[in-house]
């Protein structure tokens, strides 16, 4: 199985970012893959943490919806 994906991070403000992106998935041992497109909303609390919150959907019309918080290094 491999996955490629391709975003551009684009700076709204000092604070928050988007990032519309693609991503292709083969499984080559289940003979399937799938596109997907998705869109992630970033908003920096400080220097080193954010909060994410973010959508996708692949070719099959599978919603995926998102929030999390991450380290920013």
């Amino acid at each position: 199985m491999y996955q490629a994906k391709l975003g551009v991070e684009m700076m709204l403000s000092t604070d928050f970012s988007l990032t519309p992106s693609i991503s292709y998935q083969e499984a080559r041992q289940f003979h399937d893959h799938a596109w997907n497109f998705g869109l992630k909303l970033a908003y920096r609390l400080n220097e080193g943490w954010a909060t994410t919150l973010g959508t996708a959907i692949d070719d099959a019309n599978n919603v995926e919806i998102f929030l999390g918080v991450h380290r920013r290094l």
